[in-house]
């Protein structure tokens, strides 16, 4: 079960704030800029994940809601990095599931889109 609340709304923001230049990038043909702004948020979101250590905080007894709030953050982060790497990878993107349908939304995409 996810949390009900983001552990670092600003964080997640940062990622769905993106989404405006993203969209521009792969809408202009530009797709290696798009990849290097995905794959730096990816770096963010896996710093994220690393410093937050939630395979340490789910041996120390009464974190557990500690241990749902990282990875509910890291679940969150790492479903908008497959929502826009939906265009290159689509297989991959479908399976994960949770993205849109038709690659004209990811330009619209916003937090309340990403379920925020």
């Amino acid at each position: 079960m996810l949390a009900a609340e983001l552990a670092d709304p600003a964080l997640y923001k940062t990622f769905t704030d993106a989404a405006e230049s993203i969209g521009e990038a792969w809408d202009s043909r530009e797709f290696g800029k798009a990849i290097r702004e995905i794959m730096a948020l990816a770096d963010v979101a896996n710093r994220y994940v690393d410093e937050q250590a939630p395979w340490v905080v789910a041996k120390q007894e009464g974190r557990d809601a500690d241990l749902q709030a990282i990875c509910t953050m890291g679940l969150n982060m790492f479903r908008v990095l497959m929502t826009w790497l939906k265009p290159v990878l689509p297989q991959l993107a479908r399976a994960c599931g949770s993205v849109p349908q038709q690659r004209t939304e990811l330009g619209r995409h916003s937090a309340a889109a990403a379920g925020a």
